[in-house]
C-alpha cells in the first residue's frame, strides 16, 4: 500500500517548553507515511517496544513478551501525531536557530524550532501511553530528559540555579592547579580570564533558560555548547531571519531573542 499524506493542526503552549496552550496557539504539521502501523507493546509495561509498517511486517513471530496492537494514522489527528513520534516515517528535521542569550561577547545559542511537533509533544507520553485498553492524552515536551528518571540526578529535570552553580564550582575546582608559577604569562591570563568568567556566570547569564547557558570554554578545550558545529543541520542566523522566523523565536522568553 502507498504511503498517505495526512496534514494536521496541532495546540502549542504559550511559550517553549511549557504546558499552558491557552494563547491558541498553533502549528501543522504533514506525516507522510503508512497508513496503519503495528506496534509490539511489552506485556508488563504496555509500553512501545518495536514498530512496523502494517503492510511490510517481518515475517517473524511476535516475541512471547510481546502483544501486537494496531494503531491507524488516518484514524485521528493524536494517531497521526503517534504514527509521527514512533512510526519509520519520522519527520523533517527541525529548523535551527541562532538565538542572542548572555554575555554579548560569548557565543550565542541555537534552539531547534519550538513549534516543530518533535519539539512540542513529548514522545515518551507515546511509547508510554498506552494502558492497556486505550490511549492516554498525550502530553507537551518539557525539554527535561530527566522526566522519566527522577532517580537521574544529572538528567535535565534537575537544571536548575542550584545545579548551574554547583556545575561551575566543579569546574572552580578543577581548574584551581592549571596555572604555576614558570607558566608563560599570555597562558597565565587566559586561564585567570577564565576562571573569573566562571565566577561571572550567575550575573552574566541571569534570567536565561538554564538548558541555554553555555560555561566558558577552558583555555585547553573546543568550544562544543553553542551549537553551530553541525554542518548538516544549516543555522539560521539573527541576521537572516524572516517575520515567520521571528514568530517561531518569540516562543522563548523575552530575554531570548
Amino acid at each position: 500500500m502507498a504511503d498517505i499524506s495526512k496534514t494536521i493542526t496541532y495546540k502549542i503552549p504559550n511559550e517553549r517548553f511549557g504546558t499552558d496552550d491557552s494563547g491558541g496557539k498553533t502549528s501543522t504539521h504533514t506525516y507522510v507515511g503508512p497508513a496503519k502501523l503495528m506496534l509490539h507493546m511489552c506485556k508488563t509495561k504496555n509500553m512501545i517496544k518495536e514498530v512496523f509498517d502494517f503492510d511490510n511486517q517481518s515475517e517473524q513471530p511476535t516475541p512471547a513478551d510481546f502483544y501486537e496492537l494496531e494503531l491507524d494514522c488516518e484514524a485521528s489527528d493524536d494517531n497521526c501525531i503517534r504514527c509521527t513520534l514512533v512510526g519509520p516515517a519520522g519527520y523533517d528535521t527541525p529548523k535551527v536557530y541562532e538565538v542572542g542569550v548572555g554575555p554579548a561577547d560569548q557565543p550565542n545559542r541555537t534552539i531547534k524550532d519550538p513549534t516543530h511537533i518533535s519539539q512540542v509533544i513529548d514522545k515518551n507520553s507515546v511509547v508510554h501511553g498506552y494502558n492497556g485498553s486505550s490511549w492516554e492524552n498525550m502530553t507537551y515536551e518539557t525539554g527535561h530528559a530527566g522526566d522519566d528518571y527522577p532517580d537521574n540526578s544529572h538528567g535535565r529535570a534537575n537544571w536548575d540555579w542550584d545545579f548551574i552553580r554547583g556545575n561551575r564550582n566543579d569546574l572552580l575546582v578543577s581548574s584551581d592547579a592549571a596555572t604555576s608559577e614558570d607558566m608563560p604569562d599570555a597562558m597565565k591570563a587566559e586561564w585567570v580570564a577564565y576562571r573569573q568568567l566562571l565566577r561571572d556566570v550567575p550575573a552574566d547569564w541571569a534570567g536565561v533558560p538554564v538548558d541555554l547557558i553555555a560555561m566558558p570554554t577552558a583555555p585547553d578545550e573546543i568550544d562544543t555548547t553553542s551549537g553551530f558545529g553541525n554542518a548538516d543541520v544549516p543555522v539560521i542566523m539573527i541576521a537572516d531571519r524572516t517575520a515567520d522566523d521571528d514568530a517561531i523565536v518569540a516562543q522563548l522568553p523575552n530575554n531570548v531573542n
